[in-house]
């Protein structure tokens, strides 16, 4: 049962996540999925650390919005509020 819940919120996780732009998309997964720093991020993707801090911000926004109420990834998103 777990095994098929976390599988629910990954699916619906990525489902979001292709609905964001692509540089969004490659610095939320980067930095809150793969666990990198943002000194990492800016460095793999070739801009600045705040231009990489941007891009996170601006991705969780957009990813806690989507997500809205979702009982899968309620516990997902209270970890990017905070």
């Amino acid at each position: 049962h777990d095994l098929a819940v976390g599988r629910e919120m990954v699916r619906r996780l990525y489902a979001i996540l292709d609905t964001i732009s692509p540089k969004r998309r490659a610095a939320f997964t980067l930095f809150e999925i793969e666990g990198r720093d943002l000194a990492q991020l800016a460095e793999l993707m070739g801009i600045s650390k705040a231009a990489a801090k941007s891009r996170v911000w601006f991705a969780r926004r957009e990813v806690i919005k989507k997500a809205g109420n979702d009982p899968y990834l309620g516990t997902f998103l209270e970890e990017l509020e905070r």
